[in-house]
């Protein structure tokens, strides 16, 4: 009985580790993310500047 239990438990906490991980890993990389959108929306130039200078 007390391995059963034991087994249970185990079974429950494998998809909260699995959870944790991935909020961790989602955390880590959020920064990541974040500067790489900061980098490309500062380099993408506006629709109307393409629009008034032919070289863009």
């Amino acid at each position: 009985m007390e391995a059963k239990a034991n087994e249970l438990l185990t079974a429950k906490q494998q998809p909260e580790l699995a959870l944790t991980a991935a909020k961790s890993s989602v955390t880590a990389q959020e920064p990541v993310v974040v500067s790489m959108l900061e980098r490309f929306s500062a380099t993408v130039p506006s629709p109307d500047a393409s629009a008034k200078d032919p070289k863009c």
